[in-house]
């Protein structure tokens, strides 16, 4: 409760469930619908919910880091939320790995780095589309994409050097 009467988060940073809101109760999903009907639909993934309470919880100008899978980028579900993101945050970093193996997990990883406030006219975030830079950096790669273990080490050893160069300039549409 202090750091809300403060005007809220400096910094949020996390890795929101990958889980299907149409697994909750029926009264659960209500309580969503009602309290996050910024990105709502009717069906998502429940990570969404946590893009809109980071926004509630944040302060003004506070920054947001979120790991969470390409879903709502691909998907018609998606489209309130990418709105709302569009509108309310100012994106400086959007990283899609593609079919990149980062994790156990069969999603494709999706990084949002922003900051709470109305992003100004022509403002330009970083987009990083790794995917193929960093296969083609696996040496003697075992599979089609690599390994995990394959990818993780190119990860390691050059993100740097892989967003650097691997870096689009795209308008932030509100």
């Amino acid at each position: 409760p202090e750091v809300l009467e403060k005007g809220g988060f400096d910094v949020i940073v996390g890795n929101p469930p990958y889980v299907r809101q149409e697994n909750l109760d029926a009264t659960d999903q209500g309580t969503y619908a009602h309290a996050f009907s910024s990105v709502f639909a009717g069906t998502a993934d429940l990570y969404a919910f946590f893009f809109q309470r980071s926004h509630q919880l944040l302060n003004s100008g506070g920054q947001l880091g979120f790991i969470t899978s390409t879903g709502f980028t691909k998907r018609d579900w998606g489209g309130n939320l990418s709105k709302f993101l569009s509108t309310q945050f100012e994106i400086r970093h959007a990283i899609d790995f593609g079919e990149l193996k980062v994790f156990e997990a069969t999603v494709e990883p999706y990084i949002v780095v922003a900051a709470k406030r109305t992003p100004a006219s022509g403002h330009a975030l970083e987009g990083h589309f790794i995917f193929c830079e960093v296969v083609n950096r696996i040496p003697h790669r075992r599979s089609k994409f690599g390994s995990l273990a394959e990818v993780r080490q190119v990860l390691e050893e050059q993100m740097g050097d892989i967003l650097a160069k691997d870096c689009v300039r795209l308008p932030q549409q509100r």
